[in-house]
């Protein structure tokens, strides 16, 4: 059984770490500027549990891999 998000958010809160959510939108034409907010909020955010929802549309499977590879690094 899971426990409810405000129980683990709670229970991060409580040593420091916070859970952030945040969602994209992206294709091949916007991967970079994706990919460059995404690893300022990562690098910014290391003790921090990030959470990414990326929605996309007309994503090459070459940008998905490079996603895939930075999230890897964090």
């Amino acid at each position: 059984m899971r426990l409810p998000t405000f129980f683990i958010n709670y229970f991060l809160s409580r040593i420091g770490v916070m859970e952030l959510n945040i969602a994209c939108s992206t294709d091949d034409k916007y991967s970079v500027l994706c990919m460059v907010m995404l690893c300022s909020l990562l690098e910014n955010n290391k003790k921090n549990h990030v959470i990414a929802h990326i929605l996309v549309n007309h994503l090459s499977l070459i940008n998905q891999t490079k996603i895939l590879k930075l999230f890897s690094k964090y």
